[in-house]
């Protein structure tokens, strides 16, 4: 399996080495039981402002406000155990979209420094958070799922800032 990591809006102040990044990513999702049987998978990650950002919110979620991250899955039920044929065959095409990944740069900013670390580390944060909902984890089913989802993003977060050289 090969991820490619396509960039939308990517602002030149992010300092972020994107080729790692996606280098990490897909060595990350090559252990994926399911994600093995694809050849080429595509993951779309944009950087957008804070108007997009509420409007998709409120269309998609019915929050009329911005947020930090958003998931648009093409693929569901990964988590499961098998697949249906549908999902099966979809994984066995030449490419495969794994899904969107949308992040509010200014609502990043605004966590960075209210978390103390740098817009960089949030960013690989709200990254590592959305790919995980593409993936089928969520936090909102319940305080499990929630631990689970949190010790995996952990995990994630932890692996991207090794191989970055984040402190």
């Amino acid at each position: 399996m090969k991820l490619k990591l396509n960039l939308h809006k990517h602002h030149k102040s992010l300092q972020l080495n994107f080729a790692k990044i996606e280098k990490v990513l897909n060595d990350y999702l090559s252990t994926h039981r399911h994600l093995k049987k694809a050849k080429l998978m595509f993951l779309e990650l944009h950087f957008i402002g804070n108007p997009q950002m509420r409007k998709i919110n409120s269309k998609h979620r019915g929050i009329d406000k911005s947020t930090d991250v958003l998931s648009f899955p093409m693929l569901d039920h990964l988590r499961a155990k098998s697949l249906d044929r549908e999902i099966s065959r979809e994984l066995k095409a030449p490419e495969v979209s794994l899904g969107d990944i949308l992040i509010c740069l200014p609502v990043a900013r605004a966590q960075s420094k209210k978390f103390d670390v740098s817009l960089e580390q949030e960013v690989l944060h709200l990254l590592s958070h959305g790919l995980l909902h593409l993936l089928g984890y969520d936090h909102d089913i319940s305080e499990k799922e929630a631990a689970i989802m949190q010790a995996k993003e952990d995990e994630l977060v932890k692996l991207l800032y090794k191989k970055l050289g984040i402190e």
